[in-house]
């Protein structure tokens, strides 16, 4: 049987398994939120949800300090799963992040530094306790366990281990072909061994999960789709074993556009330090009016009948109601709470109130000949991306200072400009800097 023809899109796959008479709660529900993207074998996913309470995985890599906001789409199917009664197993890959996932890429990605993975683990793991229950304080949620690939892929034996035991369950054939190699190849970009090989060592963790914790489940990004059939395929052919994968929707704009990065090419990850929460709020505040629907079903854990009546109000509350609820999310109701009070003030004539903006401190020693260059200030700042685009804003008329329309002739921040020690940048419709002058 060749492998693809085994497996189901969203919409002929979910449809089939709640035809096999599945749990009614939650996948009906996750059909209707658009959370499941893939799914390898619906009628095998059936049998095993229609037994006793299954184990599944999701991995991660752990190339950065935090999660970003698209992971959010993966934290909300793990929640339902976990509260419908599946134990979670999130596995953070200490091992397979010193190979690197080569998936979609048209280069390899740069190695890692052992210590700097080291610290992104342990940043990871502290994160996710804001989004996975690892407790028992519920007795009909089983908790969720967290394992580290390197334990086990760090003692695989090359030869008697990788070569012997799982390298002849892999057709070359069939991984030569995927998109991501045949596109290296029609650009003449090198592929690495190390790379190539990403795949299989993603197999063996299903497999190993699979033989240690009973997992019959593995969950991840539609873009990982093929790394997911990896490990199905790994256990079908090596252990007779029949498991399924499920794919989740990438996080995407009304363009089809990966979301997830500011107009300024920053990330919204999800640790304050990185992405402040006055910051998401107003990502997520900025977002078109037909993305909000989405991103409320995706992201978040409100009942399905609460968003149809949030999407009856206003586009502007419509907005308003996403910004807080993920930002309350991510870090919590007060300071979602704050993140709105800024907004409100920032873009309502009174950004001075406002304690949670971006904050941009001077010095007298700033100051050449008693003033400091606008264009110099946004750009060494990371307010605006480059001169030439805080040129552009000019021209359209489109940065105040202190309210008053800035021009080409006069880009100058002189000292006689603050108030109270302040200064105040609006940029567009969507942004507000403060400008501090300290001692």
């Amino acid at each position: 049987m060749k492998m693809m023809k085994i497996y189901f899109s969203f919409k002929n796959g979910l449809d089939l398994l709640l035809c096999y008479g599945m749990l009614r709660f939650p996948l009906e529900q996750l059909q209707q939120r658009g959370l499941i993207y893939q799914v390898s074998n619906p009628q095998k996913l059936s049998e095993l949800l229609g037994g006793s309470p299954i184990a599944f995985y999701w991995g991660t890599d752990v190339t950065a300090k935090s999660f970003h906001l698209g992971h959010l789409v993966s934290f909300n199917l793990i929640r339902f799963l976990q509260k419908a009664g599946l134990k979670p197993i999130i596995l953070l890959g200490g091992g397979t992040t010193l190979i690197g996932d080569p998936s979609g890429r048209e280069k390899s990605r740069p190695i890692l530094a052992e210590q700097e993975i080291v610290e992104n683990t342990k940043s990871l793991k502290e994160q996710l306790s804001r989004f996975v229950r690892f407790d028992q304080s519920d007795k009909f949620i089983q908790p969720a366990t967290i394992v580290n690939n390197s334990d086990w892929l760090g003692k695989l034996d090359l030869m008697r281990g990788y070569l012997r035991e799982f390298a002849p369950f892999f057709n070359v054939n069939e991984m030569i072909s995927w998109e991501t190699w045949k596109n290296r190849l029609k650009n003449n970009e090198g592929i690495s061994l190390m790379e190539f090989v990403y795949n299989t060592l993603q197999a063996i963790d299903f497999y190993f999960l699979n033989q240690n914790y009973g997992c019959v489940m593995q969950m991840g990004g539609s873009d990982q789709w093929l790394n997911l059939l990896s490990g199905v395929e790994l256990l079908r052919k090596k252990s007779a074993v029949e498991v399924v994968a499920v794919s989740t929707p990438l996080l995407l704009d009304s363009q089809a556009r990966k979301m997830g990065k500011t107009g300024e090419g920053k990330t919204a990850w999800l640790d304050e330090n990185l992405f402040s929460s006055y910051e998401m709020y107003q990502y997520l505040r900025n977002r078109l009016d037909d993305e909000v629907e989405t991103m409320l079903k995706l992201l978040t854990p409100l009942e399905l009948s609460e968003i149809s009546e949030i999407m009856k109000q206003n586009p502007v509350v419509c907005l308003e109601r996403l910004a807080f609820e993920i930002t309350a999310l991510v870090h919590g109701v007060e300071k979602a709470t704050q993140a709105e009070s800024d907004s409100k003030a920032a873009f309502g004539g009174q950004p001075k109130k406002a304690t949670l903006i971006p904050t941009i401190k001077v010095n007298q020693e700033t100051f050449r000949n008693g003033k400091v260059n606008l264009i110099d200030l946004l750009v060494e700042n990371k307010v605006v991306p480059s001169k030439s685009e805080v040129r552009r804003l000019i021209e359209s008329s489109g940065i105040r200072l202190n309210q008053k329309t800035a021009n080409l002739e006069s880009v100058d921040i002189r000292e006689s400009n603050f108030k109270d020690d302040q200064a105040i940048i609006e940029i567009g419709k969507r942004k507000v800097v403060k400008i501090l002058l300290v001692s």
